[in-house]
This record gives structure tokens, C-alpha cells and sequence, in this order.
């Protein structure tokens, strides 16, 4: 919906076949969102779903507030001991400091992330096929890793 104009609406028939999402699943979905006043849905001819607010104004943080609730408290390590305590700086476990700092990390991307930033990225991958944009992430995926692993046990 977001790669829409303003004015577009699109049918769940439309969105599960270009998403390759089952439309029943696709439905609960567009439901929870328009209970929480982020899509709004036109019945008839010209009907469909169309974004409530515009696309600068949805942030993902919206979106998994909307469709998940609160979350659970991220990589706990002693998950037997979680409890009220765990989104604080005193958290009652070795990790919960980290936890918190981690969460809170997540949260203010999430949260500065507009749908709008989405379709922009979206649309350079689509506009430039072939060409891959570097990811922030890159030092950190499974092979980088363990190619850093394996060059400090090396070295030392």
C-alpha cells in the first residue's frame, strides 16, 4: 500500500497475489491495521485498502505496535526470569542492561523509520536492476563473522 499514490486503493486479492501472501492471512492482517487507524478500506466497485495517514507518517515502529503489541523483552538470556523488571536498567540478571540498551536501539530505528523511507528504498531496487545497495550490516553477517573469528584466532 505503500508503494501506492495517495488516491490508489488496492483490493486483498491484489496485495496477497503481488505479495505472494494467502489472502485469508492477508485479511487478518489489513483488519488489525484498520482497527488500529493505519489502512483504511472502501467497499464497492471502486473500493480496496488504502493507507489511512500518508506514507511519511507511518512509522514501522505504527506497524508492529499495530500487529504484534508489546514485545517480549529481546535475547533474554535467563528467560525463567523474566519479569516486570526486565525493560529497566535493573533488570535482575547479568544481561539486562544490554537487553534494555539493545531494545531500546531497535525501537528508535523502528520508530524513525517511515513507511516512506521504505518505498524510497524499495523503488531504487527496483529502478536499478543488478545493482545492490551496500547494507549497514554487512561486517556482520555469518560469514564476515566467522572470517573475523577465524583471522583473530589465527593472529593471537
Amino acid at each position: 500500500l505503500a508503494l501506492c499514490k495517495a488516491d490508489d486503493k488496492l483490493s486483498s486479492s491484489e496485495i496477497a497475489e503481488s505479495e505472494s501472501i494467502p489472502q485469508r492471512y492477508l485479511e487478518q492482517i489489513l483488519s488489525t491495521l484498520r482497527q488500529g487507524g493505519l489502512v483504511e478500506s472502501t467497499r464497492g466497485a471502486k473500493g480496496g485498502y488504502s493507507l489511512a495517514r500518508p506514507a511519511d507518517e507511518i512509522t514501522v515502529a505504527d506497524l508492529v505496535s499495530c500487529l504484534e503489541g508489546e514485545l517480549p523483552p529481546i535475547l533474554c538470556s535467563v528467560p525463567e526470569l523474566r519479569s516486570d523488571t526486565c525493560r529497566t536498567d535493573d533488570g535482575g540478571c547479568s544481561s539486562s542492561k544490554l537487553c534494555c540498551k539493545l531494545e531500546n536501539s531497535m525501537m528508535s530505528v523502528l520508530a524513525a523509520t517511515t513507511l516512506d523511507a521504505l518505498r524510497g528504498q524499495a523503488s531504487l531496487k527496483t529502478e536499478q536492476p543488478g545493482q545492490t545497495e551496500p547494507s549497514d550490516c554487512s561486517d556482520s553477517s555469518p560469514s564476515a563473522v566467522q572470517g573475523n573469528n577465524i583471522e583473530v584466532l589465527t593472529n593471537g
